[in-house]
């Protein structure tokens, strides 16, 4: 449950895990971490648990922050902060060494471990990326924008419709998350 810490044992509980049920038994597809101690994981059945890593009061604890069901299964997840300068530059129109990389971060961000404000989310059949939220104040993708509070972690801010084909979009009308047509979409 999220809040909790999905790896405590608790004795005084009559049934350990009974809120895990859910996840119980489940495979892990994939995983993503990052040097602030944040981590997610894909679970099968489309299971997406948000946990963060720390430590505290001279022991490492694991604390699961959310946990979202997705329509499909997940295939790929990256949870690399976005960095600073990369996105002022891109705006602009040009990356800041003239070249576009995704393999590798830039050395800044390798240098200076940062907490991602979202999570990149490849799903399976459906050709869609989605970032989502991982705290309520990072609501949108545009880091001027204003968040409205409360939001949840793990709601979708952005959907990007990868695919190509026409069967795709009458599948779910070619209608992203936000409501609007030409597959990129942001939530609401």
């Amino acid at each position: 449950a999220p809040g909790s810490d999905p790896f405590a044992d608790d004795e005084e509980d009559d049934d350990p895990g009974a809120e895990d049920d859910d996840v119980a038994g489940r495979a892990i597809t994939v995983a993503s971490a990052n040097g602030s101690g944040q981590v997610v994981v894909a679970l099968r059945g489309g299971v997406l648990l948000y946990l963060e890593v720390g430590y505290h009061s001279s022991r490492w604890t694991v604390t699961e922050v959310g946990r979202a069901t997705l329509d499909r299964e997940i295939s790929c997840l990256d949870l690399r902060p976005f960095d600073d300068d990369v996105v002022a530059s891109t705006r602009a129109g040009s990356s800041p060494d003239g070249s576009m990389d995704v393999d590798a971060p830039p050395s800044s961000a390798a240098a200076v471990p940062g907490r991602s404000d979202l999570v990149a989310v490849g799903l399976w059949d459906d050709f869609t990326v989605r970032l989502l939220t991982l705290s309520s104040s990072a609501a949108s993708p545009d880091p001027t924008a204003a968040a409205p509070p409360g939001r949840p972690p793990l709601s979708e801010a952005l959907r990007i419709d990868l695919s190509s084909d026409g069967d795709e979009d009458e599948e779910d009308g070619g209608v992203g998350a936000g409501g609007e047509e030409g597959g990129r979409s942001a939530g609401g």
